[in-house]
């Protein structure tokens, strides 16, 4: 499964930008992170790129189960840890197991993640389209 829509007016969002981050794995030196981008992609995409997977290395500590793929670091600091989201999310499952369920100002998603694990349908939204990719 793609996460990228190579339709999007962002260049973020599509097929160059998702390769080149895929490629970088697990690196966390800044300097091979920014030499590698830099190598494929144009400058400015190349700095958001490497800032982005900063963020998805440092989510990776506050998300074990999954993380976020787009995210602005506002967001990352004001998400829902994980264990609260999965309490919240297994409460309203438990109560309407069969409902959908609207996460109209879900940030990054925490929620609407643990949500979705707990077995509940969810649209999950946000007016910042970095935070609800």
């Amino acid at each position: 499964m793609r996460h990228c829509n190579s339709n999007h007016s962002d260049p973020l969002f599509g097929e160059e930008a998702h390769d080149a981050l895929q490629a970088l794995g697990e690196e966390r030196d800044p300097l091979r992170v920014a030499t590698r981008l830099q190598a494929s992609l144009e400058r400015e995409l190349a700095r958001r790129c490497a800032e982005l997977h900063e963020l998805r290395l440092r989510s990776r500590a506050r998300f074990s189960a999954e993380f976020p793929l787009f995210m602005t670091s506002p967001g990352l600091s004001r998400a829902s840890s994980e264990a609260a989201a999965n309490a919240r999310a297994a409460h309203i499952f438990s109560e309407l197991p069969r409902a959908w369920v609207s996460d109209a100002t879900c940030g990054i998603g925490a929620d609407a993640m643990a949500l979705s694990r707990a077995g509940a349908k969810v649209l999950a939204s946000d007016k910042d389209p970095f935070l609800a990719a």
